[in-house]
């Protein structure tokens, strides 16, 4: 029996030796490209894409380390009030995005 872990490692392992981005990814690369100009915490991906938190947190840290999300900065939640990093569209992800979207489909 799959734990969650083994999801989350294929998942990982697959956006990787493929390059490309799949489901919950695209979900969350697309709403990033509607908000270009707004650098948002994850609690404020979760809040405004209406997906849960743990799959936004999961998904962020893949697009981050596939190089298509990255740091904004710091700065304090408008939901939580707490200091916390804030991300966007990496430059890479501004060239890169509309094929990994298509190459994900």
């Amino acid at each position: 029996m799959e734990t969650a872990t083994d999801t989350r490692d294929q998942s990982y392992e697959l956006t990787h030796a493929e390059g490309k981005v799949h489901g919950r990814q695209k979900q969350i690369l697309s709403f990033l490209m509607q908000h270009p100009d707004h650098a948002l915490s994850n609690m404020e991906i979760s809040r405004a894409s209406g997906l849960p938190i743990n799959v936004v947190t999961g998904r962020m840290f893949e697009l981050r380390e596939a190089g298509l999300v990255c740091s904004k900065g710091r700065r304090h939640c408008s939901l939580t009030q707490r200091l916390v990093h804030v991300w966007g569209l990496s430059g890479k992800s501004q060239e890169d995005i509309p094929g990994a979207l298509e190459a994900g489909t």
